[in-house]
Protein backbone atom coordinates (compact mmCIF):
# COMPACT_ATOMS: atom_id res chain seq x y z
CA UNK A 1 0.00 0.00 0.00
CA UNK A 2 1.76 3.49 -0.61
CA UNK A 3 2.39 5.88 2.04
CA UNK A 4 -0.43 9.20 1.78
CA UNK A 5 2.55 11.19 3.29
CA UNK A 6 5.27 10.17 0.71
CA UNK A 7 2.92 10.15 -2.33
CA UNK A 8 2.13 13.93 -1.19
CA UNK A 9 5.62 14.82 -0.49
CA UNK A 10 6.39 13.48 -4.49
CA UNK A 11 3.37 15.34 -5.53
CA UNK A 12 4.88 18.81 -4.11
CA UNK A 13 8.03 17.66 -5.31
CA UNK A 14 6.58 17.22 -9.25
CA UNK A 15 4.80 20.67 -8.61
CA UNK A 16 7.84 22.29 -7.85
CA UNK A 17 10.01 20.77 -10.24
CA UNK A 18 7.67 22.01 -13.18
CA UNK A 19 7.01 25.29 -11.71
CA UNK A 20 11.08 25.91 -11.60
CA UNK A 21 12.28 23.54 -14.32
CA UNK A 22 10.07 23.93 -17.25
CA UNK A 23 11.08 28.08 -17.52
CA UNK A 24 15.11 27.28 -17.03
CA UNK A 25 14.64 24.56 -19.55
CA UNK A 26 13.13 26.90 -21.87
CA UNK A 27 15.13 29.82 -21.20
CA UNK A 28 18.40 27.58 -21.81
CA UNK A 29 17.16 26.58 -25.11
CA UNK A 30 16.34 29.96 -26.23
CA UNK A 31 19.83 31.15 -24.78
CA UNK A 32 21.26 28.40 -27.10
CA UNK A 33 19.13 29.25 -30.55
CA UNK A 34 20.28 32.95 -29.31
CA UNK A 35 24.18 31.68 -29.36
CA UNK A 36 23.72 29.97 -33.18
CA UNK A 37 21.58 32.78 -34.41
CA UNK A 38 24.22 35.69 -33.13
CA UNK A 39 27.53 33.38 -33.88
CA UNK A 40 26.19 33.05 -37.71
CA UNK A 41 25.12 36.08 -38.12
CA UNK A 42 26.81 38.77 -36.22
CA UNK A 43 30.74 37.50 -36.92
CA UNK A 44 30.01 35.43 -39.76
CA UNK A 45 33.06 33.69 -40.35
CA UNK A 46 34.91 35.09 -37.54
CA UNK A 47 36.69 32.49 -34.49
CA UNK A 48 34.68 33.91 -32.01
CA UNK A 49 31.41 33.43 -34.07
CA UNK A 50 32.46 29.64 -34.51
CA UNK A 51 32.99 29.34 -31.17
CA UNK A 52 29.74 31.04 -30.22
CA UNK A 53 27.47 29.04 -32.46
CA UNK A 54 29.42 25.90 -31.43
CA UNK A 55 28.72 26.61 -27.99
CA UNK A 56 25.02 27.71 -28.50
CA UNK A 57 24.55 23.95 -30.46
CA UNK A 58 26.35 22.01 -27.77
CA UNK A 59 23.75 23.89 -25.24
CA UNK A 60 20.81 23.35 -27.47
CA UNK A 61 21.63 19.53 -27.79
CA UNK A 62 21.87 19.12 -24.21
CA UNK A 63 17.76 20.78 -23.69
CA UNK A 64 16.55 18.49 -26.19
CA UNK A 65 18.58 15.79 -24.84
CA UNK A 66 17.22 16.15 -21.39
CA UNK A 67 13.96 16.64 -23.12
CA UNK A 68 13.85 13.39 -24.45
CA UNK A 69 14.96 11.43 -21.43
CA UNK A 70 12.21 12.89 -19.36
CA UNK A 71 9.63 11.03 -22.12
CA UNK A 72 11.23 8.20 -21.52
CA UNK A 73 11.37 8.30 -18.24
CA UNK A 74 7.77 9.10 -17.97
CA UNK A 75 7.49 5.96 -20.89
CA UNK A 76 8.95 3.70 -18.93
CA UNK A 77 6.16 4.69 -16.21
CA UNK A 78 3.75 4.04 -17.74
CA UNK A 79 4.91 0.52 -19.62
CA UNK A 80 5.22 -0.36 -15.61
CA UNK A 81 1.93 0.14 -14.88
CA UNK A 82 1.11 -1.68 -17.88
CA UNK A 83 2.79 -4.64 -17.33
CA UNK A 84 1.40 -4.68 -13.79
CA UNK A 85 -1.98 -4.70 -15.91
CA UNK A 86 -1.30 -7.25 -18.03
CA UNK A 87 0.12 -9.73 -15.17
CA UNK A 88 -3.27 -9.17 -13.27
CA UNK A 89 -5.33 -9.62 -16.08
CA UNK A 90 -3.10 -12.97 -16.85
CA UNK A 91 -3.39 -14.44 -13.57
CA UNK A 92 -7.52 -13.83 -13.77
CA UNK A 93 -7.83 -15.52 -17.11
CA UNK A 94 -5.48 -18.35 -15.64
CA UNK A 95 -8.33 -18.67 -12.83
CA UNK A 96 -11.68 -18.66 -15.41
CA UNK A 97 -10.04 -20.25 -18.31
CA UNK A 98 -7.29 -22.19 -17.82
CA UNK A 99 -3.29 -21.83 -18.38
CA UNK A 100 -3.85 -22.67 -21.90
CA UNK A 101 -5.93 -19.74 -22.66
CA UNK A 102 -3.24 -17.26 -20.18
CA UNK A 103 -0.64 -18.49 -22.20
CA UNK A 104 -2.31 -17.83 -25.75
CA UNK A 105 -3.02 -14.68 -24.49
CA UNK A 106 0.96 -13.97 -24.20
CA UNK A 107 1.91 -14.91 -27.42
CA UNK A 108 -0.95 -14.42 -29.20
CA UNK A 109 0.93 -10.96 -30.86
CA UNK A 110 4.09 -13.12 -31.45
CA UNK A 111 4.13 -13.43 -35.56
CA UNK A 112 4.53 -17.12 -37.07
CA UNK A 113 7.63 -17.98 -39.25
CA UNK A 114 5.29 -17.51 -42.41
CA UNK A 115 4.57 -13.55 -40.85
CA UNK A 116 8.19 -13.62 -39.79
CA UNK A 117 9.59 -14.50 -43.14
CA UNK A 118 7.08 -11.78 -45.09
CA UNK A 119 7.59 -9.13 -42.60
CA UNK A 120 11.69 -9.01 -43.28
CA UNK A 121 11.29 -9.37 -47.09
CA UNK A 122 12.10 -13.17 -47.31
CA UNK A 123 15.49 -12.80 -45.00
CA UNK A 124 14.82 -15.05 -42.03
CA UNK A 125 18.25 -14.05 -40.70
CA UNK A 126 16.81 -11.29 -39.64
CA UNK A 127 13.38 -12.52 -38.21
CA UNK A 128 15.40 -15.04 -36.51
CA UNK A 129 17.37 -11.78 -34.85
CA UNK A 130 14.31 -10.36 -33.81
CA UNK A 131 12.80 -13.21 -32.12
CA UNK A 132 16.25 -13.71 -30.55
CA UNK A 133 16.20 -10.23 -28.94
CA UNK A 134 12.49 -11.18 -28.21
CA UNK A 135 13.08 -14.09 -26.23
CA UNK A 136 15.85 -11.59 -24.09
CA UNK A 137 13.08 -8.98 -23.47
CA UNK A 138 10.84 -11.23 -22.24
CA UNK A 139 13.28 -13.08 -19.74
CA UNK A 140 14.43 -9.44 -19.02
CA UNK A 141 11.03 -8.00 -18.01
CA UNK A 142 7.82 -10.39 -18.48
CA UNK A 143 10.11 -13.45 -16.97
CA UNK A 144 8.69 -13.22 -13.81
CA UNK A 145 5.49 -14.73 -14.81
CA UNK A 146 4.60 -18.30 -14.85
CA UNK A 147 4.79 -21.14 -17.70
CA UNK A 148 8.38 -19.85 -18.41
CA UNK A 149 9.16 -22.89 -20.29
CA UNK A 150 6.71 -23.11 -22.50
CA UNK A 151 6.65 -19.50 -23.87
CA UNK A 152 10.54 -19.91 -24.01
CA UNK A 153 10.54 -22.87 -26.14
CA UNK A 154 7.76 -21.36 -28.32
CA UNK A 155 10.49 -18.63 -29.29
CA UNK A 156 13.17 -21.21 -29.21
CA UNK A 157 11.43 -23.40 -31.93
CA UNK A 158 10.42 -20.16 -33.70
CA UNK A 159 13.85 -19.15 -33.70
CA UNK A 160 15.05 -22.82 -35.14
CA UNK A 161 12.84 -22.63 -38.20
CA UNK A 162 13.70 -19.12 -39.05
CA UNK A 163 17.80 -19.94 -38.86
CA UNK A 164 18.08 -23.98 -38.95
CA UNK A 165 21.81 -23.57 -38.63
CA UNK A 166 22.30 -20.62 -35.55
CA UNK A 167 23.79 -23.44 -33.52
CA UNK A 168 25.03 -20.81 -30.75
CA UNK A 169 21.82 -19.56 -30.05
CA UNK A 170 20.31 -23.27 -30.17
CA UNK A 171 22.62 -23.98 -27.31
CA UNK A 172 21.85 -20.81 -25.48
CA UNK A 173 17.88 -21.38 -25.45
CA UNK A 174 18.41 -24.61 -24.29
CA UNK A 175 20.84 -23.99 -21.79
CA UNK A 176 18.32 -21.34 -20.15
CA UNK A 177 15.43 -23.96 -21.03
CA UNK A 178 16.93 -26.59 -19.09
CA UNK A 179 17.43 -24.54 -16.04
CA UNK A 180 13.51 -23.44 -15.92
CA UNK A 181 12.23 -27.17 -15.57
CA UNK A 182 13.17 -30.39 -13.50
CA UNK A 183 11.95 -32.93 -16.41
CA UNK A 184 15.03 -33.57 -18.53
CA UNK A 185 13.03 -34.88 -21.35
CA UNK A 186 10.98 -32.02 -22.64
CA UNK A 187 14.21 -30.08 -23.06
CA UNK A 188 15.82 -32.81 -24.05
CA UNK A 189 12.73 -32.12 -27.13
CA UNK A 190 14.21 -28.88 -27.46
CA UNK A 191 17.69 -29.89 -27.97
CA UNK A 192 16.33 -32.91 -30.39
CA UNK A 193 14.69 -30.78 -32.83
CA UNK A 194 17.55 -28.43 -33.57
CA UNK A 195 19.64 -31.89 -33.73
CA UNK A 196 17.26 -32.81 -36.68
CA UNK A 197 17.86 -29.34 -38.59
CA UNK A 198 21.69 -29.78 -37.57
CA UNK A 199 22.56 -33.70 -37.27
CA UNK A 200 26.70 -33.50 -38.17
CA UNK A 201 26.44 -30.66 -35.26
CA UNK A 202 28.79 -32.48 -32.40
CA UNK A 203 27.59 -29.62 -30.33
CA UNK A 204 24.06 -30.02 -29.88
CA UNK A 205 24.88 -33.43 -29.26
CA UNK A 206 26.69 -32.97 -26.82
CA UNK A 207 25.18 -30.58 -24.73
CA UNK A 208 21.52 -32.54 -24.98
CA UNK A 209 24.26 -35.17 -23.33
CA UNK A 210 24.84 -32.82 -20.33
CA UNK A 211 21.45 -32.78 -19.91
CA UNK A 212 21.60 -36.46 -18.39
CA UNK A 213 24.64 -35.66 -16.46
CA UNK A 214 23.39 -34.21 -13.29
CA UNK A 215 21.85 -37.13 -10.92
CA UNK A 216 17.90 -37.04 -11.53
CA UNK A 217 15.85 -36.33 -8.68
CA UNK A 218 14.20 -39.85 -8.62
CA UNK A 219 16.91 -42.20 -8.00
CA UNK A 220 15.45 -45.16 -9.67
CA UNK A 221 16.23 -42.96 -13.33
CA UNK A 222 20.00 -43.06 -12.50
CA UNK A 223 20.20 -45.86 -15.16
CA UNK A 224 18.61 -44.27 -17.51
CA UNK A 225 19.85 -41.06 -16.80
CA UNK A 226 23.73 -42.41 -17.36
CA UNK A 227 22.39 -44.16 -20.60
CA UNK A 228 20.81 -41.61 -22.51
CA UNK A 229 23.83 -39.01 -21.56
CA UNK A 230 26.55 -41.58 -22.96
CA UNK A 231 24.48 -42.53 -25.61
CA UNK A 232 24.73 -38.60 -26.93
CA UNK A 233 28.56 -38.58 -26.17
CA UNK A 234 29.16 -41.60 -28.34
CA UNK A 235 26.86 -39.87 -31.31
CA UNK A 236 28.79 -36.95 -30.27
CA UNK A 237 32.26 -38.19 -30.29
CA UNK A 238 31.41 -40.25 -33.66
CA UNK A 239 30.85 -36.38 -35.81
CA UNK A 240 33.77 -35.49 -37.98
CA UNK A 241 33.16 -32.22 -36.72
CA UNK A 242 34.15 -33.33 -33.06
CA UNK A 243 37.76 -31.93 -32.41
CA UNK A 244 40.04 -34.62 -31.92
CA UNK A 245 41.28 -32.75 -28.54
CA UNK A 246 37.68 -33.95 -26.92
CA UNK A 247 38.02 -38.06 -27.58
CA UNK A 248 39.87 -39.05 -24.78
CA UNK A 249 37.96 -36.94 -22.26
CA UNK A 250 34.53 -37.72 -23.99
CA UNK A 251 35.74 -41.89 -23.80
CA UNK A 252 36.15 -41.36 -20.03
CA UNK A 253 33.36 -39.85 -18.65
CA UNK A 254 31.41 -42.06 -21.12
CA UNK A 255 33.17 -45.33 -19.57
CA UNK A 256 31.80 -44.22 -16.27
CA UNK A 257 28.40 -43.43 -17.39
CA UNK A 258 28.10 -46.79 -18.77
CA UNK A 259 29.60 -48.16 -15.33
CA UNK A 260 26.44 -46.76 -14.20
CA UNK A 261 24.05 -47.55 -17.07
CA UNK A 262 23.53 -51.52 -16.23
CA UNK A 263 25.03 -54.56 -16.50
CA UNK A 264 25.02 -55.11 -19.94
CA UNK A 265 27.53 -51.79 -20.62
CA UNK A 266 30.56 -52.83 -18.37
CA UNK A 267 32.67 -54.63 -20.59
CA UNK A 268 32.53 -51.39 -22.44
CA UNK A 269 33.21 -49.26 -19.81
CA UNK A 270 36.43 -51.44 -19.26
CA UNK A 271 37.27 -51.16 -22.94
CA UNK A 272 37.47 -47.84 -23.25
CA UNK A 273 39.22 -47.25 -19.44
CA UNK A 274 41.56 -49.81 -20.50
CA UNK A 275 42.24 -47.63 -24.01
CA UNK A 276 42.76 -44.46 -21.73
CA UNK A 277 44.76 -45.88 -19.18
CA UNK A 278 47.51 -47.20 -21.80
CA UNK A 279 47.60 -44.82 -24.33
CA UNK A 280 50.48 -42.69 -23.98
CA UNK A 281 49.43 -39.47 -25.43
CA UNK A 282 46.39 -39.27 -22.88
CA UNK A 283 47.36 -36.52 -19.68
CA UNK A 284 49.03 -38.33 -17.26
CA UNK A 285 46.22 -37.22 -14.69
CA UNK A 286 43.83 -39.18 -16.69
CA UNK A 287 45.50 -42.37 -17.44
CA UNK A 288 46.36 -42.61 -13.92
CA UNK A 289 42.23 -41.93 -13.50
CA UNK A 290 41.20 -44.02 -15.93
CA UNK A 291 43.69 -47.22 -14.09
CA UNK A 292 41.85 -46.87 -10.90
CA UNK A 293 38.38 -46.86 -12.24
CA UNK A 294 39.83 -49.89 -14.72
CA UNK A 295 39.96 -52.13 -11.53
CA UNK A 296 36.25 -51.30 -10.51
CA UNK A 297 35.03 -51.57 -14.15
CA UNK A 298 36.91 -54.87 -14.63
CA UNK A 299 35.25 -56.37 -11.61
CA UNK A 300 31.99 -55.62 -12.19
CA UNK A 301 32.53 -56.94 -15.62
CA UNK A 302 33.63 -59.84 -13.83
CA UNK A 303 30.75 -60.20 -11.65
CA UNK A 304 27.99 -59.91 -14.44
CA UNK A 305 29.50 -62.75 -16.24
CA UNK A 306 29.30 -64.80 -13.49
CA UNK A 307 25.91 -63.72 -12.37
CA UNK A 308 24.55 -64.76 -16.00
CA UNK A 309 25.82 -68.13 -15.95
CA UNK A 310 24.34 -68.73 -12.30
CA UNK A 311 21.09 -67.43 -14.27
CA UNK A 312 22.02 -69.81 -17.21
CA UNK A 313 22.64 -72.78 -14.39
CA UNK A 314 19.73 -72.26 -12.60
CA UNK A 315 17.59 -72.75 -16.36
CA UNK A 316 19.24 -75.89 -16.98
CA UNK A 317 19.48 -77.17 -12.95
CA UNK A 318 15.92 -75.53 -11.20
CA UNK A 319 17.92 -73.90 -8.90
CA UNK A 320 20.59 -71.66 -8.21
CA UNK A 321 24.62 -73.16 -7.35
CA UNK A 322 24.85 -73.15 -3.90
CA UNK A 323 28.54 -71.77 -4.22
CA UNK A 324 30.19 -69.11 -6.06
CA UNK A 325 33.43 -72.08 -6.32
CA UNK A 326 30.42 -73.76 -9.30
CA UNK A 327 29.76 -71.05 -11.07
CA UNK A 328 33.57 -70.21 -10.95
CA UNK A 329 34.31 -73.66 -12.64
CA UNK A 330 31.47 -73.51 -15.32
CA UNK A 331 33.67 -70.37 -17.40
CA UNK A 332 35.66 -70.67 -19.97
CA UNK A 333 39.06 -69.99 -18.01
CA UNK A 334 38.57 -70.27 -14.29
CA UNK A 335 41.30 -68.97 -13.27
CA UNK A 336 40.34 -65.59 -14.41
CA UNK A 337 37.66 -65.51 -12.24
CA UNK A 338 39.22 -66.90 -8.97
CA UNK A 339 39.45 -63.41 -7.69
CA UNK A 340 38.20 -59.66 -8.96
CA UNK A 341 40.97 -57.07 -10.00
CA UNK A 342 41.29 -55.88 -6.26
CA UNK A 343 42.52 -59.33 -5.65
CA UNK A 344 39.49 -59.95 -3.41
CA UNK A 345 36.96 -62.87 -3.77
CA UNK A 346 33.66 -62.55 -5.03
CA UNK A 347 30.69 -61.89 -2.87
CA UNK A 348 27.54 -64.59 -4.21
CA UNK A 349 24.16 -64.41 -2.87
CA UNK A 350 22.82 -67.75 -3.43
CA UNK A 351 18.77 -66.67 -2.96
CA UNK A 352 19.25 -64.25 -6.27
CA UNK A 353 22.11 -66.06 -8.08
CA UNK A 354 23.95 -62.45 -7.91
CA UNK A 355 27.36 -61.89 -7.77
CA UNK A 356 29.68 -58.93 -6.63
CA UNK A 357 33.24 -57.85 -6.61
CA UNK A 358 34.41 -57.64 -3.02
CA UNK A 359 36.80 -55.13 -4.11
CA UNK A 360 34.34 -52.95 -5.89
CA UNK A 361 31.58 -53.21 -2.84
CA UNK A 362 34.78 -52.23 -0.24
CA UNK A 363 35.60 -49.07 -2.07
CA UNK A 364 31.76 -48.02 -1.63
CA UNK A 365 31.94 -49.14 1.86
CA UNK A 366 34.65 -46.37 2.62
CA UNK A 367 32.31 -44.17 1.02
CA UNK A 368 28.31 -45.03 2.07
CA UNK A 369 30.47 -45.24 5.77
CA UNK A 370 31.20 -41.26 5.31
CA UNK A 371 28.20 -40.63 4.51
CA UNK A 372 25.95 -42.49 7.89
CA UNK A 373 28.90 -41.42 10.40
CA UNK A 374 27.57 -37.83 8.87
CA UNK A 375 23.60 -38.84 9.34
CA UNK A 376 25.01 -39.48 13.01
CA UNK A 377 26.18 -36.35 13.38
CA UNK A 378 22.72 -34.95 12.11
CA UNK A 379 21.10 -36.99 14.56
CA UNK A 380 23.30 -36.09 17.47
CA UNK A 381 22.20 -32.34 16.30
CA UNK A 382 18.86 -32.90 16.71
CA UNK A 383 19.02 -34.85 19.78
CA UNK A 384 20.88 -32.45 22.70
CA UNK A 385 23.92 -34.39 21.68
CA UNK A 386 22.67 -37.82 22.24
CA UNK A 387 24.04 -40.42 20.24
CA UNK A 388 21.85 -43.09 19.00
CA UNK A 389 21.82 -46.04 20.72
CA UNK A 390 22.03 -48.38 18.04
CA UNK A 391 21.64 -48.52 14.08
CA UNK A 392 17.52 -49.15 14.02
CA UNK A 393 17.31 -46.14 15.97
CA UNK A 394 19.26 -44.22 13.17
CA UNK A 395 17.59 -45.62 10.88
CA UNK A 396 13.94 -45.01 12.38
CA UNK A 397 15.07 -41.15 12.25
CA UNK A 398 16.20 -40.79 9.03
CA UNK A 399 12.97 -42.66 7.87
CA UNK A 400 10.36 -40.38 9.64
CA UNK A 401 12.78 -37.09 9.03
CA UNK A 402 10.99 -33.95 7.04
CA UNK A 403 13.83 -32.15 5.77
CA UNK A 404 16.32 -32.15 3.10
CA UNK A 405 18.82 -34.41 2.79
CA UNK A 406 16.45 -37.36 3.97
CA UNK A 407 12.99 -36.01 2.62
CA UNK A 408 13.20 -35.92 -0.44
CA UNK A 409 16.51 -38.37 -0.18
CA UNK A 410 19.13 -36.68 -2.01
CA UNK A 411 21.28 -39.00 -4.54
CA UNK A 412 24.26 -39.49 -1.98
CA UNK A 413 21.61 -40.45 0.75
CA UNK A 414 20.19 -43.22 -1.47
CA UNK A 415 23.73 -44.29 -2.99
CA UNK A 416 25.03 -44.43 0.50
CA UNK A 417 21.84 -46.17 2.52
CA UNK A 418 19.61 -47.49 -0.50
CA UNK A 419 16.47 -46.34 -1.65
CA UNK A 420 14.77 -48.23 1.60
CA UNK A 421 16.67 -45.39 3.89
CA UNK A 422 18.22 -48.10 6.26
CA UNK A 423 21.75 -47.26 7.08
CA UNK A 424 21.66 -50.42 9.58
CA UNK A 425 23.78 -52.47 6.65
CA UNK A 426 26.48 -51.16 3.64
CA UNK A 427 27.23 -52.87 0.97
CA UNK A 428 29.68 -55.65 2.85
CA UNK A 429 26.37 -56.65 5.24
CA UNK A 430 25.16 -55.06 8.41
CA UNK A 431 27.39 -52.04 9.83
CA UNK A 432 29.28 -52.53 12.85
CA UNK A 433 28.71 -50.18 15.13
CA UNK A 434 30.74 -48.43 17.91
CA UNK A 435 27.68 -46.67 20.14
CA UNK A 436 29.95 -44.91 22.43
CA UNK A 437 32.02 -42.69 19.51
CA UNK A 438 28.89 -42.74 17.28
CA UNK A 439 30.46 -44.32 13.95
CA UNK A 440 30.29 -47.40 11.97
CA UNK A 441 33.67 -49.08 11.65
CA UNK A 442 35.21 -50.58 8.48
CA UNK A 443 36.65 -53.83 7.84
CA UNK A 444 40.29 -54.42 7.66
CA UNK A 445 40.02 -54.97 3.64
CA UNK A 446 38.24 -51.28 3.44
CA UNK A 447 41.93 -49.45 2.73
CA UNK A 448 41.82 -47.79 -0.73
CA UNK A 449 45.46 -47.48 -0.72
CA UNK A 450 46.00 -51.12 -0.10
CA UNK A 451 43.14 -52.26 -2.74
CA UNK A 452 44.39 -49.25 -5.40
CA UNK A 453 47.72 -50.85 -4.81
CA UNK A 454 46.45 -54.03 -7.50
CA UNK A 455 47.30 -51.15 -10.19
CA UNK A 456 50.57 -52.21 -10.41
CA UNK A 457 49.52 -56.09 -11.29
CA UNK A 458 47.32 -54.76 -14.74
CA UNK A 459 49.61 -51.74 -15.60
CA UNK A 460 52.99 -53.06 -15.31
Amino acid sequence: MENPIETTAQAHSDALFHRIGDPLFYFFLALGAGLILYGLLVKRGTLAGRRLATAGAALSCMMLAAWSQVGIDKERGFIADQERRMDAKIREIARLKGKDAALKMQYMYMPTRNGLFYMTLGNPSIAADYVWLTSLQYVSNSFRRGEKFEMLSRFHYTLIDLDPHWVDAQINGGKVLSALIDEREKSEECFSYAIKRNPDSWRLLYEAGMLYVMPPSDPKKMAEFSRRAANYFELARAQKSCPPDYFKSLDDRIARLRLESGKEYYIQAEQLLYKNATDPSCPERLRDLSKGDWLRAHSMAQAAALSETAQTLRKRNGAYPKTIAEIVAQMANPQAFAQDAYAQPFDYDAASGEVSSHGANALRSIQAAGIVNTIIGFFRNEHGDRLPKDLIELREYVRTAQNPPFRPASVMIIEAIGIELDPTKGPLGPWNYDAEKGQVLLPPECNAKELYAHIKEHFK
